[in-house]
């Protein structure tokens, strides 16, 4: 036993650190030793081959994973009973299968088979064991985030709408309740949050959209390091609702703090001595240009695209069209900031200048001179970031 337990803790540190191989080894060493022992239908068997549904899944072997998860299901039915919260277990981590393999009506299915189980859980359990009560309904808001997901893979935006609703309504509600909420459960809150916002940002929702991205990320940066890839993604997509909602000033506001974490990941302060590794540095800091041009902020835009410059100088050729199309930009915003602004562009100027906004929605007062839409700047205009839902797993566990 002392040996399986080994074996278990050197098969979850490297499924922890990617190194999937010598992980589906180790779990499978333990699913023969297992099964040698006590017989392929034993309980602890069905674990284990839980257990290497969940490394095979990892690993992109979805046939291999559904092999392995439909027989852990067979076996935990038999041995412990179809509504037994392990038999849940196993049917979320099938229905996350499916989701990956683009069987999206299947998944649901196994989710909500997985979901009235736990239900019947709820219901069973003791009113004084409050601890308990919690940690079943976080169980069952994974289940809800995990239906949602499958359905905003469709495209059925209102059913996963309420899908994520129902998932941060019990998360919510646990929060308040805890004298301590967990590092975890926020974590968790936080992504059907984005999730959420996802669905508006779909639906060209955009003052929602950057409310629930704002408060996602809110949760992220006091519990993540700002380095952290899940907070640098939330960043992207609160700035782009912002520019799509109109609000400029926060959407510059988290661009700004955007490059400023990319710079640092690379420890340095001037990015005239970023690498050829470090361009994606460049592209980021052209959003900032696109804010700074609608804000009028013609100063800042021209330092900024000086530093874009110096980076694509050490990386491209002279003829790069697109170091080429960098200096046409600070051409540009030279010209627009010398030149003589006519009547309506003064009174555009001045307004946003002076920090007079739409007091509804923080868009600008006056769009009444020459766009940047239409300008050479459009191509500063940040692209929607591609949009992936997160689904909840259940951790590997002892066989």
């Amino acid at each position: 036993e002392r040996r399986l337990r080994a074996i278990h803790l050197v098969a979850c540190r490297h499924l922890k650190n990617g190194n999937l191989a010598v992980s589906q080894e180790k779990f499978e060493e333990i699913l023969s030793t297992l099964v040698e022992e006590y017989g392929e239908g034993h309980k602890r068997v069905g674990t284990a081959l839980h257990n290497l549904g969940i490394v095979h899944m990892r690993a992109g072997n979805y046939s291999e994973s559904i092999d392995a998860i439909e027989a852990a299901i067979r076996i935990r039915v038999n041995k412990l009973g179809e509504n037994h919260p392990k038999v849940a277990d196993s049917l979320v981590e099938l229905g996350i299968v499916l989701v990956h393999k683009n069987e999206f009506e299947k998944s649901v299915e196994f989710f909500n088979e997985a979901l009235a189980i736990r239900e019947i859980e709820a219901e069973e359990m003791e009113d004084d064991d409050e601890r308990e009560k919690n940690r079943i309904q976080l169980q069952i808001a994974k289940i809800h985030n995990n239906i949602g997901c499958a359905y905003f893979e469709v495209g059925e935006l209102e059913d996963a709408k309420e899908a994520f609703e129902a998932t941060l309504e019990i998360q919510r509600e646990n929060s308040d309740s805890s004298s301590k909420s967990t590092v975890p459960s926020q974590l968790a809150m936080s992504s059907t949050i984005c999730n959420l916002g996802f669905v508006h940002l779909e639906k060209a929702q955009w003052e929602p959209a950057s409310q629930l991205l704002s408060e996602a990320l809110k949760i992220q940066r006091t519990i993540l390091d700002d380095k952290n890839k899940l907070v640098m993604s939330t960043m992207e997509h609160l700035g782009y609702a912002y520019i799509k909602y109109g609000n400029y000033d926060a959407s510059l506001e988290v661009y700004s703090d955007l490059v400023d974490i990319k710079k640092s990941i690379h420890d340095v302060e001037d990015c005239t001595y970023l690498d050829v590794g470090d361009l994606e540095v460049a592209n980021a800091m052209k959003y900032l240009v696109y804010c700074e041009m609608k804000l009028y902020k013609y100063e800042d835009a021209l330092e900024t695209l000086r530093e874009i410059e110096a980076i694509q100088e050490m990386n491209y050729g002279e003829d790069d069209r697109r170091l080429a199309r960098t200096r046409k930009l600070i051409s540009t915003a030279t010209y627009d900031m010398h030149k003589h602004p006519g009547f309506f562009e003064m009174i555009a100027r001045s307004m946003t200048v002076y920090g007079f906004r739409n007091p509804f929605n923080s868009d600008l007062l006056c769009r009444c001179a020459t766009d940047v839409e239409s300008s050479d700047f459009l191509p500063c205009k940040p692209d929607p970031p591609p949009v992936r839902t997160k689904m909840s797993g259940h951790k590997v566990s002892y066989a």
